[in-house]
């Protein structure tokens, strides 16, 4: 009978075997964790140690392949605790290999074989379920990205989209059976590729009110409000973005307008720092006329235009790329 090991390698890197756990801080060596993870991606091949250094060192000179063996041998010395009846590691002359007696369960293949039984399956929303929970961040981010952890981390994010996707159209008229899947997505999904992602496809399909209430569902637990500013530091603020050469995100600004007797001033802008959450700027400009600066990838402008349109009466807007308005006339004038 074989030995098994169970490799959690979404959000962490963590090997089970036989009860006993080895995580990353346990290791804290990311060449050994790179190495380790090396070996399992290939674990029906035999690397030599050229394939090996041009994969850990970015090279293939001969000093980075001879110290390939340095590497195995401290590795091996760091795991030997959890296998010390079991050699993880073996050679052939200056190959690598992994000991072929081991069965590894990966959390990352296990997601990739839902995720391709679920194209074809008639519980799809079961299978769908189990992708989401099995998902505990992006492949290894504790390393470097190379190209083999990018293709990756793509094919599990697809899987992750198609699977959210999956379970909001089943339960489009129940979202609130789903909340927990949702907050699991929110927990994991740091830089809300997920969440973005799945908002623009509903847009692209036209479920504009589907859409209103799954991002209703994202920003639940978010209880970080918009911030207010005066019409001067606003403007500074849109002038000093614009002059940035890099900005991780695009940012836009959205004049909105309504014509209303329902709300005063003040309460009128109270609701709109409850709907403009996150990283985003507001400021009044006149009665009923507010700017706001918010990032491209908080929320798609669909999403708050149709957020913002419900909020009060006779509702208009126009917006605008910052490198647009940083230096307008209107910018200048508040």
């Amino acid at each position: 009978m074989s030995a098994v090991i169970n490799m959690r390698m979404l959000g962490t890197f963590e090997i089970e075997y036989q009860q006993h756990i080895l995580n990353y801080d346990d290791i804290h060596s990311p060449m050994a964790v790179k190495l380790l993870s090396l070996l399992i991606l290939h674990r029906h091949e035999h690397l030599d140690k050229w394939t090996l250094a041009a994969n850990l060192f970015g090279g293939s000179k001969s000093s980075q392949a001879n110290s390939i063996k340095s590497l195995i041998w401290r590795t091996e010395k760091l795991i030997e605790e959890l296998f010390s009846n079991t050699h993880f590691i073996c050679h052939e002359a200056d190959c690598y290999y992994l000991n072929p007696s081991i069965e590894i369960n990966a959390d990352y293949e296990q997601l990739f074989s839902l995720h391709k039984q679920m194209q074809t399956s008639l519980k799809k929303e079961i299978l769908a379920k189990e992708i989401i929970m099995l998902y505990q961040g992006p492949f290894l981010p504790m390393l470097e990205c190379d190209h083999v952890t990018i293709e990756i981390n793509h094919r599990i994010l697809k899987a992750v989209i198609d699977a959210l996707y999956v379970l909001i159209q089943y339960h489009e008229s129940h979202l609130h059976k789903i909340s927990s899947i949702i907050e699991h997505i929110v927990e994991h999904d740091q830089d809300q590729v997920i969440q973005n992602t799945v908002l623009h496809k509903l847009g692209q399909q036209h479920h504009y009110h589907l859409q209103n209430k799954v991002l209703s569902l994202f920003n639940r637990n978010n209880e970080d409000l918009a911030l207010e500013t005066t019409p001067y530091y606003f403007a500074r603020l849109c002038q000093l973005i614009h002059r940035k050469r890099y900005r991780p995100r695009e940012q836009y600004v959205l004049c909105v307008q309504y014509q209303q007797n329902h709300y005063s001033n003040a309460q009128l802008k109270e609701r709109l720092l409850h709907i403009i959450q996150n990283d985003a700027y507001i400021t009044q400009f006149r009665n009923n006329e507010f700017y706001i600066l918010f990032s491209s990838q908080f929320v798609g402008m669909i999403n708050i235009i149709n957020k913002l349109a419900e909020l009060a009466e006779g509702f208009s807007c126009e917006y605008h790329a910052i490198n647009e308005i940083a230096y307008s006339e209107e910018i200048d004038s508040l």
